[in-house]
């Protein structure tokens, strides 16, 4: 009996201990800081269904403003100046594919081609009697699809790294005219990731006249080259069926593409939803534009989201300085105005450059900057580092820019706790500056 009281006390002294300490962690958690970040990660949804409360207060400022108040972001300086970010532990990027990844493909209602450079394309394209081309597992699976209407999916698996020698144009094989037979097309290595090899001789693919969703995986596009607005590694255009479709592109590398126009890496001119994971780009090369990716989007509804993906050490080059030149694009990112683009979360964009910048007095740098309207943000990022270089040697950072006399906003879409994200406004704010979350109001600076 005494034994059992004793236990009971030892419980409810417990009990009261665990109730104080829970009590303390909820002043501690709800702290102004911690609640502004509080929920889960929102992203494209909150890109596209605008629900947002707002926050205003009364902001002044008769200069040009960084947004530095209790904040971690970098200072752009006119002058060349440059605070050193303390990297976020972040590790993004491509990973070693699961070689069994598309051994469990459903054949029942899915053709599957493989490609290998020692194949032939006399063989059946099973993955033992492989193509040798990616242009005949195409036209083979546009007959296989017209031959057999019950089955919706596509598989091109590579087994070996090509050198393309002409550009593998999707649209040549009209794939939009097999509506509404095919629903999901995937390019992707098996194995490993596949190298498709341009040796500067072309852009390496285009997508057009397309249906249903795309997926690109386990791919690394390298040297391709372009002269025209479709950039130099891939071109996703138009379909023209006018309606929403999705486009991934999952583990894939883009390295050493070069274009004289925008979009060197990718160039999105489409009416597809484009989601980029897990991806690298690095050492693309532009004139006069973005060196990674450029999109215009030609459909409403169409959205834009990057996620796990490092963005580092590609350069544009101005080849032409106008005796008044006007800057205004991202020279890493470039959007237009209707392109919801959203970074949610494990993406570094740092170290990236413009150079041959006129410094001319009438020139307007102002909004030049290596991301171009980011729409919305969420998780751990880090966006910094990234430099224009003038034609006189001055050296200015130029990370995110928001003109704020176009009414352009960035939306917080989900905790950004860890995130370095350097911010500057192109112009003096004049208006209420306001920040806004999905679920939360709080201070008119954005937190660190």
């Amino acid at each position: 009996m005494k034994l059992t009281y004793g236990l009971k006390k030892i419980k409810i002294s417990l009990f009261i201990a665990i109730v104080i300490l829970l009590l303390s962690s909820c002043d501690m958690i709800n702290s102004p800081v911690k609640e502004f970040f509080t929920g889960a990660e929102k992203g494209l949804e909150l890109s596209e269904n605008g629900k947002a409360d707002n926050s205003t207060a009364d902001t002044t400022d008769n200069n040009t403003t960084d947004n530095t108040d209790n904040t971690d972001n970098t200072t752009d300086n006119d002058d060349g100046g440059n605070v050193t970010p303390v990297t976020p532990e972040i590790n993004p990027g491509p990973v070693i594919p699961d070689d069994t990844e598309f051994d469990t493909i459903d054949t029942e209602v899915s053709f599957v081609m493989y490609v290998s450079a020692e194949g032939d394309d006399a063989n059946d394209g099973s993955k033992e009697k492989p193509l040798q081309t990616i242009d005949k597992a195409l036209s083979t699976l546009k007959a296989n699809f017209q031959a057999d209407t019950a089955k919706n999916a596509g598989y091109v698996l590579l087994l070996s790294d090509f050198e393309i020698a002409s550009e593998i144009k999707l649209e040549d094989y009209n794939f939009g005219e097999l509506s509404p037979n095919i629903v999901e097309l995937t390019i992707a290595g098996y194995g490993g990731i596949r190298t498709l090899d341009a040796k500067s001789k072309c852009r390496i693919m285009k997508v057009g006249f397309t249906n249903g969703e795309l997926k690109f995986k386990n791919l690394k596009f390298k040297d391709g080259n372009s002269s025209d607005v479709g950039g130099a590694g891939l071109y996703i255009s138009s379909s023209g069926i006018n309606s929403v479709k999705d486009c991934y592109i999952d583990n894939c590398i883009f390295t050493e593409n070069m274009s004289t126009l925008s979009g060197s890496a990718i160039a999105l001119n489409t009416d597809y939803s484009v989601r980029i994971l897990n991806c690298e780009f690095q050492g693309n090369t532009c004139s006069d534009g973005a060196s990674v990716l450029d999109i215009t989007r030609t459909y409403a509804g169409s959205s834009f989201v990057i996620s796990n993906t490092s963005i580092k050490d590609n350069t544009t080059i101005a080849s032409y300085s106008p005796s008044t030149p006007v800057y205004d694009y991202g020279y890493v990112i470039n959007t237009d105005g209707l392109a919801a683009l959203s970074v949610i979360g494990n993406v570094v964009i740092k170290d990236n450059s413009i150079s041959q910048v006129s410094s001319d007095a009438g020139a307007d740098y102002s909004k030049l900057s290596a991301v171009r309207r980011l729409i919305s943000i969420g998780g751990i990022n880090d966006i910094s580092s990234n430099f224009v270089y003038l034609d006189d040697g001055t050296e200015l950072t130029r990370n995110l820019v928001v003109d704020t006399s176009a009414g352009e906003k960035i939306i917080v879409g989900g905790d950004c706790t860890g995130s370095y994200i350097g911010i500057k406004d192109s112009g003096n704010i004049t208006a209420e500056a306001v920040f806004t979350t999905y679920y939360s109001v709080r201070t008119p600076v954005a937190p660190g």
